[in-house]
């Protein structure tokens, strides 16, 4: 079964970046979930290997975008949640 790590961001910066890539050699996936208001953060994590990047583009708060996800996973897997 897969793990996945869902990471909740708000203005993210080069040193979330570096724990998201120490992060990623524990799971197989790590899902980033960008609370940034009116920005796109996704350049920061180009290349990253496993992993995915949403952008929200306004604060939801932490449930709201985790939620958000949820509602859309489609497998069984094991979820880590990340703030």
């Amino acid at each position: 079964m897969k793990t996945i790590s869902l990471v909740t961001l708000y203005f993210p910066d080069e040193n979330v970046k570096k724990n998201i890539t120490q992060l990623s050699h524990f799971v197989d996936n790590v899902v980033l979930l960008d609370n940034t208001p009116n920005f796109d953060n996704s350049a920061l994590f180009l290349g990253m290997e496993k992993t995915e990047y949403i952008a929200y583009k306004e604060n939801l708060g932490l449930s709201e975008a985790f939620n958000r996800y949820l509602k859309k996973l489609t497998e069984n897997c094991f979820i880590i949640f990340f703030d």
